[in-house]
């Protein structure tokens, strides 16, 4: 039943301290309890203290109720990155056990109530957020307006690289800071630049709806089977990096202008401030009552007020990308992935130490325990451990968000640390985790103990600190029998590396088998891996431009690097020149590469 918003009187803009209020006396925000994150945000944004009431302090600043909704986005964002997060991960295991969109995550909370959703029904949750986020976050523009900007000619790779501080333009993570450019000395131009940075940041808000960088938005703007969305041509946008470009051609404008090396003309500036124009940032398509409710469509869904506990899901698809793609087998029952509150086998993987196993709230005896309420043994969220001789390989401790409770955790990473062997042991947060948690931890034993907050969607750099040590603190994986890379011309967007046995498939909707690993699946130019595990029947190599011309134009390159240490290099000959498909090989039983007649040797080395 819809709970009343203030005067439901769609002609009033209510404030921002009347919707807040409104959302607390219905419940729909416990701001002091579960929802302290959601406080805290809007703290942050008003930059005000914990001793401000936060209903003041909207009011000082004039909020309206659209004001704090589109606030509230930018938070909610971050809760749709990690439902996405898991969605992949859910996603990836289905596509490897074959239930592809039955798969289903089992989840017992510690409430006692369980989740039991389906990736359909992450698919459903997600997309419902997308789309009342794009409500929230307003633009609008004439069809087609973003594809004749006036700054074309200013764009540039190198200055695009620099901004993003990587060569990988596809993964740059929209949340990462975006530099401001320096004061041109020209006011006139400094008003035109910061209108247009404006323009680029509510672009990238837009695209921060529907993925975290422009490779998962460019695969949603491509998905088959796709509906009208009213983001359909701001998502396109992604495939041609256009936020970095159109950064890139701003900064590139102003440094010019304001080192002389360009003397704008007034031609030049009249049509940029007619290009700017045509935005508008204060659309009324939804009015605000609608636009509240829609959002409070967000806050009562079952799973945004389970998202401090499903963040330990999303945790566990950090271990899962941390590890070589897909190293991970994950363990399938009933067509779901099931983590109850008790010892349960998540997935197993290959080392060069031997078999490993992944268990969630694996139980064992403590001797030594500070802590309150662990009884003489400990339960942390994942083990890792080795299967000949039972020891544990990695710990890792899972702590939702909810305060700094920088004692607290020090104790647990103490407990930990004394009652597991010689394993590291890693506590990870999603929020603050306090400062020097490892000063119970006995001197000879500080050396296992880690710490890593902020691990979340949003702190790309955090995440990825946390993702390294997981790989670093694991043996490495087998070495393959036959690694298998393809390359192309950056200038077609797409290729696909497929690797075929006798009863399976490698390619990017299938990432891996028990005999192959897609190790990454990439664009513009590659490369495109594919590890072949170990011997067995026959192995065809095929190659598909997914996006380009032809096999002419992409100019693909198969090379093979063999057990015993050979590489052999191997270009398209002119017969499927106009094709989209080449097959250039072949691994046989014998672990032999085996070339197609449309093939030629390029190199050949030993």
């Amino acid at each position: 039943m819809r709970r009343p918003y203030p005067g439901h009187n769609a002609c009033v803009e209510h404030t921002g301290a009347e919707t807040w209020l409104a959302w607390k006396r219905a419940g729909i925000l416990q701001p002091t309890a579960y929802d302290r994150d959601v406080a805290d945000f809007v703290r942050r944004a008003l930059r005000v203290s914990d001793t401000v009431p936060l209903t003041a302090a909207m009011d000082a600043a004039g909020w309206t109720a659209r004001d704090l909704v589109r606030v509230l986005a930018g938070h909610v964002s971050s809760f749709a990155g990690m439902l996405r997060g898991v969605m992949r991960l859910l996603e990836r295991i289905g596509a490897t056990a074959g239930t592809k969109e039955g798969m289903r995550l089992s989840y017992a909370f510690d409430d006692g109530d369980p989740l039991d959703a389906t990736l359909e029904h992450f698919r459903e949750t997600v997309t419902t957020v997308e789309s009342i986020l794009a409500d929230a976050v307003v633009l609008s523009f004439p069809s087609g307006h973003l594809w004749s900007d006036v700054l074309s000619d200013f764009r540039s790779w190198t200055v695009a690289e620099a901004l993003a501080g990587s060569s990988d333009a596809e993964r740059w993570p929209y949340a990462e800071d975006l530099p401001q450019p320096a004061p041109t000395g020209d006011v006139r131009v400094d008003a035109i630049v910061a209108r247009h940075m404006e323009v680029i940041l509510r672009i990238r808000e837009v695209l921060a709806t529907i993925g975290d960088h422009d490779r998962e938005v460019t695969d949603w703007a491509y998905r088959p089977g796709k509906t009208a969305d009213p983001r359909d041509e701001i998502a396109h946008l992604a495939s041609d990096h256009w936020v970095l470009l159109e950064s890139s051609a701003v900064h590139a404008f102003a440094d010019a202008v304001a080192t002389g090396a360009t003397v704008p003309s007034e031609a030049l500036l009249v049509r940029l401030e007619q290009w700017l124009d045509a935005f508008s940032f204060d659309s009324t398509e939804i009015e605000q009552t609608r636009l509240v409710e829609r959002f409070e469509d967000v806050l009562n869904l079952p799973m945004w007020g389970k998202r401090h506990d499903l963040y330990a899901v999303w945790v566990l698809g950090q271990l899962d990308l941390a590890l070589a793609p897909t190293r991970l087998r994950f363990i399938v029952r009933d067509g779901a992935l099931s983590l109850p509150f008790t010892e349960t086998l998540v997935a197993t993987m290959s080392s060069e130490a031997g078999e490993i196993s992944l268990f969630s709230e694996r139980r064992s005896d403590a001797d030594d325990v500070v802590g309150a309420g662990r009884r003489r043994a400990i339960q942390p969220d994942y083990r890792f451990v080795r299967s000949d001789d039972g020891a544990d390989a990695l710990v890792v401790e899972v702590k939702q968000y909810r305060a700094p409770a920088a004692t607290r955790h020090a104790v647990v990473l103490r407990d930990y640390v004394v009652n597991t062997q010689e394993a590291p042991v890693f506590l990870v947060g999603h929020g603050p985790l306090g400062d020097d948690l490892t000063r119970s931890v006995p001197e000879p034993q500080k050396h296992r103990a880690r710490s890593f907050a902020d691990v979340r969607v949003g702190m790309p750099a955090e995440s990825a600190a946390f993702r390294a040590a997981v790989a670093d603190a694991l043996p490495a994986a087998p070495s393959p029998v036959a690694r298998v890379e393809l390359t192309w011309d950056p200038r077609t967007p797409d290729l696909d590396l497929h690797v075929v046995g006798e009863h399976e498939q490698v390619y990017y909707l299938n990432p891996r088998t028990d005999r192959f690993l897609l190790r990454e699946d990439t664009r513009n130019g590659g490369p495109e891996i594919v590890d072949v595990l170990s011997r067995g029947g026959t192995v065809v190599v095929r190659v598909h431009v997914f996006s380009g011309t032809d096999i002419a134009s992409a100019r693909p390159v198969i090379t093979v690097h063999r057990e015993d240490g050979s590489v052999a290099t191997w270009i398209p000959s002119d017969e499927v020149a106009h094709e989209h498909w080449w097959q250039p090989g072949g691994i046989d039983a014998h672990g032999a590469w085996v070339p197609a007649e449309n093939s030629e040797a390029a190199t050949t080395a030993t």
